[in-house]
């Protein structure tokens, strides 16, 4: 039982320092996402199989929400 908690704990807090780090890269990538916008909407394109267009990508962080203007 005492191997079980400490397998979850680890595994919990493991949970939590990945997400915290994707959270953290994604902070820093959404203000350069126009770079990346050709293959952004290429990928979109394919996962849906709809044409997806965009002139400008807009990537920000406000509070705890990130947003995308198009």
């Amino acid at each position: 039982m005492r191997r079980f908690l400490r397998v979850l704990l680890l595994t919990g807090a493991t949970l939590v320092v990945v997400t915290a780090l994707l959270v953290s890269g994604l902070r820093l990538l959404m203000p350069h996402l126009n770079g990346w916008r050709t293959t952004v909407l290429e990928h979109i394109s394919s996962a849906t199989g709809v044409l997806v267009q965009a002139s400008l990508l807009e990537g920000s962080w406000e509070n705890y929400d990130p947003r995308l203007d198009g």
